[in-house]
Parts: structure tokens; sequence; C-alpha cells
């Protein structure tokens, strides 16, 4: 099979990728090519892919830019539904065309996490217990300050404490860390505020992922209906609280081990919700039907 892409972020490799590793451990056969593709994969960053031709066509999208089924100007108002053989992205739509593959769930897939239990809250109350009066308050890494609600929350949360930032925007430490460097330096830390870029229905990143494998309690904003796929006692969910209630919930946290531990306690996928190991199944299955691999 011949597999071309376009219009993916600036440093994107061809060749080297996500989608690459998951076509791969699926064991499809493939090739990359430039032209004369078989499946054209195509993103947002973008619209090139208009003049590629391809026996099929997909578009996967992790950014809340805009609608897959939104008539887009630069599309004549076509939408992108109506381009693709098959769309992916983190949108709640009925089009049978599309599935739901946020990014949080391809993180996982590459990381090869499926069942958090096994990587995410192992300590022992003892243990916990023991490093909670020396963990530090709060994380924050941030490469863009383009969200008001962001850079407003990150003010008033520092009203409780120093929230150490060690990206870009708002860096208070003098350190600037990559994603793996966030995940250790947050170790040492009760929370980590984890807030995507913007909020809508089913956007959620690989931002409340790190925070969580990092073993803390993720201060979460953006995915308004994260609820329904991570059990949202195991974080602070700030959407859903609210600003003044959420930040209250951190003031208390932060002092108190005992409502701490209830929170790290929770499993991160309630029993209600379907497991992740069948989340990514699914996305599996869809991706090797839409391929033909």
């Amino acid at each position: 099979m011949k597999i071309a892409f376009s219009d993916f972020w600036p440093g994107w490799d061809d060749r080297k990728n996500f989608l690459v590793s998951i076509f791969s451990d699926l064991g499809i056969s493939f090739e990359i090519v430039d032209e004369g593709a078989d499946v054209l994969i195509a993103s947002c960053f973008g619209f090139s892919w208009k003049e590629k031709e391809a026996g099929k066509r997909i578009y996967w999208t992790g950014e809340n830019w805009y609608r897959v089924d939104d008539c887009l100007p630069e599309l004549d108002g076509k939408r992108i539904i109506d381009c693709f053989d098959m769309v992916y992205s983190f949108d709640y739509n009925e089009h049978g065309n599309h599935y739901r593959a946020p990014l949080y769930m391809l993180d996982c897939v590459v990381k090869g996490i499926t069942d958090f239990s096994a990587v995410i809250r192992r300590k022992t109350k003892a243990q916990l217990r023991s490093e909670f009066p020396g963990r530090k308050f709060c994380t924050f890494v941030q490469g863009n300050d383009l969200s008001p609600y962001r850079n407003e929350y990150f003010r008033r949360l520092g009203e409780i404490e120093v929230v150490d930032s060690f990206g870009p925007v708002f860096n208070n430490t003098g350190v600037i860390v990559d994603r793996a460097g966030k995940i250790e330096k947050t170790r040492g830390y009760k929370f980590a505020m984890a807030f995507e870029n913007s909020a809508y229905a089913g956007y959620v990143t690989e931002k409340l992922i790190d925070a969580l494998v990092s073993d803390v309690l993720p201060i979460y904003w953006g995915g308004s209906r994260v609820g329904e796929e991570f059990n949202d006692k195991a974080f602070v969910d700030v959407g859903r609280l609210g600003v003044e209630p959420s930040l209250a919930l951190v003031r208390e946290l932060d002092k108190d081990f005992e409502l701490y531990w209830q929170h790290y306690d929770q499993p991160i996928v309630s029993g209600e919700q379907l497991a992740l190991s069948e989340r990514i199944a699914s996305f599996h299955r869809s991706l090797r039907q839409c391929v033909g691999g």
C-alpha cells in the first residue's frame, strides 16, 4: 500500500510519526510516497491536499480550529466531511464517515498505554502520605499565551501559592522543559495545571494524560464532556465546577491529605465508562478497515 501525507504541522516527518508507528504495530504493509498514493492522509495545517490525487482520502485533526462539518471559505463553502472518505477528529457527530479519535487516545496508543491502572496512581496511601508534606504546589507548562481563560486562571491559582512555570509562558523558574521533562518535573508536585487552548465538547489532548502520568492531581479545563470518558473525581474539573468552586477545592486539597487521597485513589476511568483498551481496539478496527490493510 502506498501512503502519502499532506498538511501536517511544521517539522512533521512523513517517515517517522505516530501514524506510521500505528500502521506498523497493526502489521499493515505500506510504503511512504510523495505522489501516486493509494491512501492520502491529510491534516488541518493547510489545504494543499485539495490538489493531490489518491485512491482513498483520510483526514485527521487534533486541533480545535474548526469543525469538520463547518462550511469553510477555503473549500468554497464545502465541508471537510464531504471531501474525504474517512475523517478522524475529536468531535462528536453522527456522520457515517467520521470516527471520534481525540488526541489523548492516539497519545495512549503511541505510548502503549491500554490500562491506566498499570501506569498511574500506583502509590500506597502510606507512600503518598510520607511524600505529601514535601511536594510543591503546582506546575504549568505552556507554549502560547493565546487563551485568556487559561492566562487568568494561572493568575488566580497563583494567589493560593506560587505556580511554577517551566514553559515559555509566564516562566518564573528560569527553566524550560520539553514534554518528557514536564512529566518528570511535575512528579514532585501536588497538582499540574492542564488547560487546553480552548474549550469544546470532545477536545481532550495529551495535557490531561501528561498530568496523570506525572502522578499528581490535574487541574483540568477544555473538553466540556471530559467527565463522560474520565472519572472527574480523579482530577479537578474546572469546566464542570467553575472558577471559584474549583479554586476553593484546590485550596482544601493542598492542605488536607485525606481529601487529596480520596481524589488520588479514584480510578481514572470509572466502571460505567468504556475501558481505554476497548476504545483503542475500536479505533484500530476502524483504521484497519479504512485503509484496507
